[in-house]
């Protein structure tokens, strides 16, 4: 992995060159590797960009690779690939999933996430909500996703800062850009307690067309989309519309039907959205599995966190569908063998998922212990 990094960035510096064509090569080619060193003929049947490919082989023939890494380095930014295992799991899941993310501070632990987003031209209501619904999340250890704008964007990552819980801003530039400038006290901060990140190499500027195209991030790495504040052509509905597009639920607080800052979230409301007046709305929404609280016998009625593994995933959904099992019955419906299995089960009453009973029993406790009670 760390030895295809270089190749990844050199992908990610092609002007012209997005996430669903880089996606297409990579499904037909396999590696970034091969791809930054084909032949033009061999570009040509990847990306289906004349311009790209053009700009690809100008690139690759005046670009020390190696420099360009230790300075984006040396400025305290991480590189993460997709086929890297930090890489947030669940991003994968969406139709163009960034190929490379560039990150200050610490991303691998983004389970469970909650997007909160609205208006830039925020009132006090707004503000107010989005600070004690960000906040109340914080407390249950619920990452906060939100994009560092103005308004109700910086009252998310303030609610959960100062909460001491953990937030991601996703950045609409590169790293060397704070934009915008009066959100320098949280974007400084938010690392210490969270990531910034951004799928724009660092010196790429604040664009208007980056900042539609940073939102299916920010749902893309949440579980739902809560919209705090928003007008009829705000910006926090283009994530709401990627976030259903990406299979995620979609929330909102209610508003004053006398203020247009309130007519987006109400037309939400109208077409469905789940209402919000609290942050326990939105965890029994999206998260009442956690209490173990299953409504259907089917595996997937779980939600179960990225960072498991399909084995784990598996057995998790398992004991939600049958609650109580020994290791012999785990044995006969996963075929796995014994050894592997008593392993599994010894790390899954370390986390408090499960619990030995008389009799070899073991009792699925439910996956609220991996939220933080208030």
């Amino acid at each position: 992995m760390a030895n295809n990094k270089k190749y990844w960035l050199g992908l990610a510096l092609v002007s012209g060159l997005g996430p669903v064509q880089l996606s297409r090569a990579l499904k037909i080619e396999g590696d970034p590797t091969r791809i930054w060193r084909a032949s033009r003929k061999k570009l040509e049947y990847l990306i289906d960009s004349t311009e790209a490919v053009d700009n690809l082989i100008k690139l690759r023939e005046n670009l020390d690779l190696e420099e360009k890494l230790k300075k984006i380095k040396a400025k305290k930014v991480d590189l993460i690939a997709r086929d890297e295992a930090d890489y947030p799991e669940v991003l994968l899941e969406i139709h163009d999933p960034p190929p490379l993310l560039f990150v200050r501070g610490n991303i691998s632990a983004s389970f469970p996430a909650v997007a909160v987003v609205g208006s830039r031209k925020s009132t006090g209501y707004g503000e107010k909500a989005a600070r004690e619904l960000a906040g109340g999340l914080a407390l249950r250890n619920i990452v906060v996703v939100s994009g560092m704008a103005h308004g109700i964007d910086r009252e998310a990552h303030l609610g959960a800062l100062n909460e001491g819980g953990r937030t991601i801003a996703v950045l609409g530039s590169g790293h060397d850009h704070c934009y915008p400038r009066q959100n320098r006290d949280i974007f400084n901060r938010i690392p210490g307690q969270g990531a910034v990140i951004s799928e724009f190499p660092p010196d790429v500027s604040p664009k208007a067309g980056n900042f539609p195209r940073r939102n299916r991030i920010i749902s893309g790495i949440s579980q739902g989309v809560v919209v705090v504040e928003a007008a009829e052509k705000s910006g926090a509905l283009i994530t709401a519309s990627l976030g259903l597009d990406q299979n995620r639920d979609v929330l909102a607080v209610p508003g004053n039907i006398d203020r247009a800052s309130s007519r987006g979230c109400n037309d939400l409301l109208r077409q469905g959205a789940v209402p919000v007046t609290c942050p326990e709305d939105i965890i029994n929404h999206l998260y009442s599995e956690f209490a173990g609280d299953s409504k259907s016998e089917e595996e997937e009625s779980v939600i179960i966190p990225p960072a498991f593994s399909p084995l784990e995933k598996r057995m998790i959904g398992i004991f939600n569908r049958e609650r109580e099992l020994t290791l012999e019955e785990l044995i006969a419906i996963t075929g796995r063998e014994a050894g592997e299995l008593s392993s599994l089960l010894v790390k899954f009453e370390v986390k408090g998922i499960i619990t030995r009973r008389a009799g070899q029993k073991y009792c699925f406790q439910g996956l609220q212990s991996l939220l933080k009670p208030i």
